[in-house]
């Protein structure tokens, strides 16, 4: 192995790594940002809007170390989809935290705990969705399991679905109601629904980024050939 193989590997090594990390933190500030709506708590939210300038400054050294990479090593075929897919899953999750700030600036709008919610059956069941189809991303990547990434994949039209029943009913819901706090109170609960929805889009994006990376092949055409 000459020196240039060695230290591209470990710069690839240390670029996964710095990934893992990534997920992690994450699933860290998904996590609070759930507590954040469930309970309303200004401490909890105050710690979400804080994080997500942690994970802007992860963005940026993933991103100069990706750039880095592919100026000294240019590599090529399954490494440089490493690369790039490292690059391109870093901004969904700059996205994904982008969202959990909305979600819990939007429960400090609302003031009241998750139970208080109109519609509360849709939001456990979405919610819960997409917070299983984070992990299991997670674990996809970790594993690097590309029949994993594709079933989470799949999960995405489940969301959508509750996403357009629950937005149907608070908006109709918020056009007949008198009262204007209370009208923007549920045009705020559809937000929320709006932006979960967002970050099961971009764990999406994450599932195709892993199929594409060990494969070189993109799943939209292979499992939605007629949408390409």
């Amino acid at each position: 192995m000459t020196d240039r193989t060695r230290h591209f590997e470990m710069a690839l090594k240390a670029l996964q790594d710095k990934i893992k990390e990534y997920l992690q933190d994450i699933l860290l500030v998904i996590g609070k940002t759930m507590n954040a709506l469930k309970t309303g708590e200004e401490q909890i939210i105050r710690e979400v809007e804080d994080f997500d300038d942690v994970v802007d400054e992860t963005h940026r050294q993933i991103e100069a170390d990706c750039f880095d990479i592919i100026t000294r090593f240019h590599p090529l075929a399954e490494d440089l989809r490493t690369v790039v897919t490292a690059m391109k899953l870093s901004s969904d999750l700059e996205r994904i935290a982008d969202m959990c700030v909305n979600i819990a600036q939007s429960a400090r709008h609302i003031s009241r705990n998750l139970t208080g919610f109109v519609l509360e059956d849709i939001f456990e069941k979405m919610l819960n969705t997409v917070i299983g189809m984070l992990q299991g991303i997670v674990e996809a990547y970790l594993q690097m399991d590309t029949n994993q990434a594709l079933e989470i994949w799949k999960r995405d039209d489940v969301v959508d679905d509750l996403y357009l029943l629950g937005r149907e009913k608070l908006l109709e819901m918020a056009a007949r109601e008198k009262n204007i706090t209370r009208a923007r109170i549920l045009l705020e609960e559809a937000f929320i629904l709006r932006y979960f929805e967002r970050i099961a889009d971009h764990v999406t994006n994450i599932a195709e980024e892993i199929y594409y990376m060990k494969t070189g092949k993109d799943v939209k055409k292979l499992l939605r050939p007629s949408d390409s």
